[in-house]
């Protein structure tokens, strides 16, 4: 899936597939780059190598800027979806700390105030066993929201690296975007496929039946300790 404007491109990232190269294994983003029309794209955001689903491409320096400066004012708006076998400390809400390095790559949330990652939640059992998250970021932090279910004991399913039970994916899906552009509202929805359980005719039929992926994410952010 690739839709095309003038200042900016939205596509369609595979599970398991690395955003940028590594060595000699050419990531998402090179592969796209070399389709017709693409080789000058910038990454307005990125997914980790688990994470499908929809990315967002400026299609020129000033266009970057402009992304940039709607996600600093809370406008340029992300959804995601994540299963997790375990059941979560709580049920909706916020999750908010700060971001530190860990050991081997991974990161933890803390209390500290320093690289602040805050996201709105809201939990929704699939069937025994299974719940699904819908996930609102509100900063743009590297593994964010994998922490983030960490924190809440419900690690997702298949991120091995966070404590998540084995899976046949990581089931984490960049799911909505919604942002201001050019007089009107650019919006983009797209259902995960890949992965047994993201194929299940159960997750199907509630994926299908929520109209608005951001309906009670909504609050404004208040800073208050998590």
């Amino acid at each position: 899936m690739h839709t095309s404007h003038a200042d900016f491109l939205v596509a369609a990232k595979p599970a398991g597939l690395s955003f940028h190269s590594e060595g000699e294994d050419a990531g998402f983003v090179t592969r796209l780059k070399t389709l017709p029309d693409c080789a000058g794209l910038h990454p307005v955001h990125r997914l980790d190598r688990i994470t499908s689903g929809l990315v967002l491409f400026a299609r020129d320096a000033a266009a970057a800027r402009r992304f940039g400066e709607l996600f600093e004012r809370g406008e340029l708006r992300k959804c995601y979806l994540a299963l997790s076998d375990h059941t979560p400390s709580k049920k909706q809400g916020w999750i908010k700390g700060g971001m530190e390095k860990g050991r081997n790559g991974s990161w933890r949330l803390t209390r500290g105030a320093g690289h602040r990652a805050i996201t709105r939640f809201a939990t929704h059992s699939l069937w025994p066993g299974l719940r699904a998250f819908r996930l609102a970021p509100h900063s743009g932090r590297t593994h964010q929201l994998r922490v983030a279910m960490k924190s809440l004991g419900a690690p997702i399913l298949g991120d091995a690296r966070y404590g998540g039970s084995a899976a046949d994916r990581g089931y984490l899906h960049a799911w909505a975007l919604r942002f201001p552009w050019g007089g009107r509202i650019e919006e983009f929805r797209l259902a995960p496929a890949e992965g047994t359980h993201f194929g299940d005719a159960r997750f199907r039929a509630f994926e299908a039946a929520i109209d608005d992926p951001w309906s009670g994410l909504d609050t404004p952010v208040v800073e208050s300790p998590a």
